[in-house]
């Protein structure tokens, strides 16, 4: 009797694995493409509903006011600024709709023959990464850094010195994880924040990005990952995304107002990590508003008369 039991419990096993092939396996970990196409989705997702934000609340502005829902432009007219940053990342995400509706306002409406007084170059006393001053050529040994100066580690990895980008790309990345953002300056040397607003920047991303790229480490996957988690966290709001007023306070205070690089840079180097799109370094040179231009197009002989070389 005992040895009948056995064998009809055997038997029952053996039925049901085959009518519930899934019912004892193991679930499988993501892997990387599918996280980063997951991660790629969000943030098409997002730029769509912040640009329809834009459009609902201030189309043809300079930019949207997040909190208020109103809009400002920078001058008594308006440079369409937004429209202008935002065209070249909708169109790599392939919203479709929304790059053809930027190219024909661009088309029929927008006039640039106007008489207005705008700002074209911004200066200050010392040089771009703060390490020495540029009349005297003196070193600065103690200095505060800019969120700019984040956009270093790309210059050093695309000129093939990635110890250094390593390097630097690393402490930005502390500071950012002890603050869940980066303040706008910050002195090292005193580990203390000297302007501790953000403004959507994408600095730190974009090196990332290209660290990422260069060297397919998923240490740069995992710190973008982070960024895009902790943007989303305190810079999210009901339309759109903001300024964040202090960084260095707990409650991370919203402000009304969202940088028109968001749209050209900071969404698009996140989007350009996530899916592994064929816009890439290797095919496309980008400007520093993140706008890309194909290399095949470039004719050599009219760069080099253009530069002067």
């Amino acid at each position: 009797m005992v040895t009948f039991v056995k064998r009809m419990y055997v038997k029952c096993i053996i039925i049901v694995f085959p009518l519930f092939p899934g019912l004892f396996a193991c679930s499988q970990p993501d892997s990387h493409a599918d996280i980063k196409k997951k991660l790629a989705e969000d943030v098409i997702n997002e730029t769509l509903r912040t640009w329809e934000a834009y459009v609902t609340y201030a189309w043809g502005a300079d930019e949207l006011l997040p909190l208020s829902r109103q809009y400002r432009n920078w001058y008594d007219e308006p440079m369409y600024i937004s429209l202008i940053d935002a065209y070249s990342t909708l169109k790599i995400m392939g919203l479709e709709d929304e790059s053809t509706r930027i190219e024909q306002f661009v088309a029929d409406t927008i006039s640039f023959d106007k008489d207005i007084y705008v700002k074209a170059v911004e200066t200050d006393s010392t040089l771009w990464y703060g390490a020495a001053n540029k009349y005297t050529g003196e070193i600065i040994k103690e200095h505060d850094v800019t969120l700019w100066d984040a956009f270093l580690p790309l210059v050093l990895i695309s000129s093939g010195d990635s110890d250094r980008a390593a390097k630097i790309v690393y402490t930005w990345d502390k500071l950012w994880n002890k603050h869940s953002l980066l303040p706008m300056g910050y002195n090292f040397h005193r580990d203390e924040i000297t302007n501790p607003p953000y403004y959507l920047n994408p600095e730190l991303i974009e090196s990332a990005y290209y660290m990422y790229h260069y060297t397919n480490d998923t240490l740069y996957l995992n710190m973008l990952k982070q960024y895009w988690a902790d943007i989303k966290e305190y810079c999210r709001a009901d339309i759109a995304y903001t300024h964040i007023e202090k960084i260095n306070i707990i409650t991370k205070e919203q402000a009304d107002q969202m940088s028109t690089f968001f749209f050209a840079e900071t969404l698009k180097y996140f989007y350009l990590a996530f899916p592994g799109s064929e816009v890439h370094p290797e095919n496309f040179v980008f400007n520093t508003e993140a706008h890309p231009y194909r290399k095949e197009h470039f004719d050599s002989k009219e760069l080099v008369k253009m530069l002067g070389l």
